[in-house]
């Protein structure tokens, strides 16, 4: 049995002092909201879901802890606390107590006073509130003022000694009773829950009495704006798991496992902790079920590599799936990159110190522009292979549902609150990063507020660093080109010119020759590819190592210029030009430049942009 010391957790400690305080009589609690929490008892302990863990821990004597959860009754925790309810309810309705209503039917013996059928009818509402949403929150708003009565100067609710009681009603599921969305295609079921509940929290007999309703959504952006907007309603957030917690949570699994059945691991409990961040812990319970029953079934002890694929799989479920986040573990490395002599002595010197440094002088962010298929990607994701970390790519954080972006970008920032290190790539930046002005939907204006704040947060320096991948990064905001974001570090990626044209033409097309090239092969190669990228030299390299299949595996040197010089690329050249032209004015780091412009004055660079923005080029 463990004997470690009670589990603590902020999000309760801060949650209980908002109810102490009043500073707040309505309390959204969001964020890690489905998992499981520590209840610990006299000499016990068990995980709970977070509905019993409030209504068991919250142990304040002259609160009432009330739960209300859709399709069950409402309920109270303590039976004692329900039977003074009752009675105090009777008062309320009645205007008299247990003795006024004997003393009243002594001096008016045909007076009825039924006080047990007024409490018959409250026991059965309770019962009725599991089918009736609606009906349950009038009923908890009605119990909200019985609690707070007075009559003849004395309190209805109270305990044995007179003292006043308060209720905490703990509501699970907001975001389903009171649903964001558009009013006008709503039912009458739910516009009725959205003004009772907006009517009740703006209720100043509620604000000023000492009743608190909790609500339970894992994100504010999913209750209703005309309850969400509220003022008076206060937040708190339930992050993930921290390390300490997840391994608390290993020891007493396996404390509670007899011998035969306790999970086996590759390495020590403190190991798995750690190769743990970003799991919830009932996501973590279902690992060590499964680690468990390996160890029954006399399997061999849970591997780091099959952690680390279902924790992939964990934080890509939480974020939304493959079609808003990818989870990359790049295997390629510096050395493996063609070319690219200028930018990998500058990612050497200059990325990688900053990217390990583990202190709040680290870089942050970096800005990487340049044009299409220049070879951005692969080159950064390199960076994340020498470090030996883990790449998130994000891909869509919008969501077509109301408030669903909500959703997807808390669950982001409780990911990132747990990960040691990772890199946080962002494709085409400059769409992804909705931008700010009035003309931005003021979701993507939030999105893209609440982004920029986290590539700033000092919290994740040092361990959460942002790559922002553009082919046009003045169209970048330009909060996020500004020093402490992006604009610490504008890295600009061009296509290959010189020797280093020459390494990729080699790379794309000797694999295939019956023997070298010569200079005059070369020269004729290189003339024929004047316009390509680093992508359109991958992409003949394929075409050629197709087309040698059917020669055994060799071409002749005619049979490759002859693919060469007959292969057309699409029209897309002054598009990549003026992308070029942009990443030379962006770029932090003059060395980066290629030859053919390394001495073009600025302004020079400003009028080939001007110019071909009058051509219709963007």
């Amino acid at each position: 049995m463990s004997t470690e010391s009670k589990q603590e957790y902020p999000f309760y400690d801060e949650l209980r002092r908002a109810i102490l305080s009043g500073s707040s009589r309505t309390v959204a609690l969001t964020g890690n909201v489905p998992d499981l929490f520590r209840l610990d008892g006299e000499g016990t302990s068990a995980y709970v879901p977070l509905v019993d863990f409030l209504s068991r821990r919250f142990d304040v004597a002259t609160y009432v802890p009330v739960v209300y959860e859709l399709g069950k009754p409402i309920r109270f925790v303590n039976e004692r606390d329900r039977q003074r309810f009752l009675k105090a309810w009777v008062t309320f309705q009645t205007g008299l107590s247990d003795g006024d209503a004997k003393i009243e039917r002594v001096l008016n013996p045909g007076t009825k006073i039924e006080h047990g059928k007024v409490a018959e009818e409250l026991m059965g509402q309770l019962e009725e509130a599991a089918g009736k949403p609606a009906f349950a929150l009038e009923l908890l708003r009605a119990m909200c003022e019985c609690s707070r009565a007075v009559v003849k100067g004395q309190p209805v609710f109270s305990d044995i000694a007179g003292q006043q009681l308060h209720l905490v009603i703990i509501i699970e599921g907001t975001d389903l009773l009171i649903p964001e969305g558009q009013v006008s295609t709503m039912s009458d079921s739910h516009l009725h829950r959205i003004a009772t509940a907006r009517d009740w929290f703006s209720d100043l007999g509620f604000l000023e009495g000492g009743d608190t309703v909790v609500l339970i959504t894992e994100s504010r952006g999913l209750l209703n704006e005309r309850v969400a907007k509220l003022p008076q309603l206060a937040e708190v957030e339930i992050p993930l798991p921290d390390e300490v917690e997840r391994l608390r949570f290993i020891r007493w699994f396996a404390d509670f496992k007899p011998e035969g059945q306790k999970p086996k691991l590759w390495s020590t409990d403190e190991e798995l902790a750690v190769s743990t961040a970003a799991l919830t812990i009932l996501e973590l319970r279902q690992l060590l079920i499964g680690a468990s029953h390996d160890a029954r079934s006399g399997r061999g002890p849970l591997q780091l590599k099959d952690v680390t694929r279902l924790v992939e799989r964990f934080i890509q479920a939480q974020l939304g799936g493959d079609e808003v986040v990818e989870y990359l573990r790049p295997e390629h490395k510096l050395d493996d990159l063609i070319g690219f002599k200028r930018l990998k002595a500058f990612i050497r010197e200059e990325i990688l110190p900053g990217l390990k440094d583990l202190t709040k002088d680290a870089i942050s962010s970096i800005i990487v522009c340049g044009p299409n298929r220049a070879g951005k990607t692969y080159a950064f994701e390199a960076v994340a292979g020498e470090l030996g970390i883990v790449i998130l790519v994000l891909k869509n954080l919008r969501s077509k549902w109301f408030g669903g972006t909500d959703v997807i970008f808390g669950r982001l920032k409780r990911v990132l609150s747990v990960l040691r290190k990772a890199l946080i790539y962002v494709n085409e930046a400059d769409t992804q990063f909705g931008g700010v002005g009035g003309d931005v939907h003021e979701t993507e204006r939030r999105l893209t507020g609440r982004l920029q704040v986290m590539m700033s947060d000092v919290k994740l320096k040092g361990r959460i660093h942002w790559i922002l991948d553009t082919a046009r990064p003045h169209l970048l905001a330009p909060d996020i080109r500004q020093p402490g974001r992006g604009g610490d570090c504008i890295v600009a990626v061009f296509d290959p010119e010189g020797d280093e044209r020459k390494e990729f033409i080699r790379w794309a097309t000797e694999h295939v020759l019956e023997g070298p090239l010569d200079d005059a092969a070369m020269a004729k190669v290189e003339a024929a590819t004047g316009e390509y990228s680093v992508g359109a030299y991958t992409t003949l390299r394929s075409t050629l190592k197709r087309k040698a299949r059917k020669t055994g595996g060799k071409m002749a040197l005619e049979a490759v210029l002859y693919v060469v010089e007959n292969t057309m690329l699409p029209d897309v050249g002054l598009e990549r030009r003026y992308q070029t032209f942009q990443a030379a004015l962006n770029c932090s780091w003059k060395p980066l430049f290629p030859p053919s412009l390394i001495d073009v004055p600025r302004d020079q660079l400003y009028r080939q942009v001007a110019e071909l923005e009058q051509l219709g080029i963007h």
